[in-house]
C-alpha cells in the first residue's frame, strides 16, 4: 500500500502543509494531479522525483509500482470491507486505481466486497462511475451492500453474493 502513496494519495505533495491549505485549493490540486496521472504520467513522475529526491525510499518504490500498474492485464481488488465512510482514503484510492485501469481498457473486478455504511458523496460518486464498468463484482454479505448498490442504480442480477474472501 505504501508504494502507491505518491501516485494516488492527495496529501503527498503538500506533506504537513496539507492541513493548512484551504479545501478549495486542495481539491484543485487533487484534480490536477488526477489529470496528470491519467493523461501525462511522465510529468507526474518527474514532479514526484523533484519532491522526493532519488535517495528517498518513496521515490525508489514508485517506478516498480507504475510499471506493474501500466503493464497489468487485469486489476482485481479481493476481499475487503473498506468501501465505507470509515475508510474514505482507502475507498477513494481503490476506486481511482480501478477507474484508471478501466480507462486504459484493462478489465477490473472486485471479489468479496463489503460495502457500507456509506454516505460520503465522493465515494458514492466513484462507485457510480466504477461499478457498472467492472467485469465482475461479488459481495461478502447480502444485507447492506445490495441495498446500497440498488440505490446507486446497479442491477443486482449482475452481482453475486459469495461471502467473505476466506470462504
Amino acid at each position: 500500500a505504501r508504494d502507491l502513496r505518491i501516485w494516488y494519495y492527495e496529501d503527498v505533495f503538500l506533506g504537513r502543509l496539507s492541513a493548512s491549505v484551504p479545501l478549495v485549493a486542495r481539491r484543485a490540486l487533487s484534480a490536477t494531479k488526477r489529470q496528470l496521472r491519467r493523461r501525462f504520467p511522465g510529468i507526474l513522475s518527474r514532479v514526484a522525483a523533484l519532491r522526493f529526491p532519488a535517495s528517498a525510499p518513496e521515490n525508489e518504490r514508485t517506478a516498480p509500482f507504475q510499471e506493474a500498474l501500466f503493464s497489468a492485464d487485469l486489476i482485481v481488488e479481493s476481499g475487503a470491507g473498506g468501501l465505507n465512510d470509515a475508510c474514505r482514503e482507502w475507498s477513494l484510492t481503490t476506486l481511482e486505481i480501478l477507474e484508471d485501469a478501466l480507462d486504459r481498457g484493462v478489465p477490473a473486478a472486485m471479489f468479496g466486497q463489503g460495502i457500507g455504511p456509506l454516505r460520503d458523496g465522493s465515494i458514492l460518486e466513484k462507485l457510480r462511475i466504477v461499478v457498472p464498468r467492472l467485469a465482475l463484482l461479488t459481495l461478502r454479505e447480502s444485507t447492506s451492500g445490495p441495498r446500497l448498490l440498488g440505490e446507486l442504480g446497479h442491477r443486482m442480477e449482475d452481482t453475486a453474493v459469495t461471502g467473505d474472501d476466506a470462504v
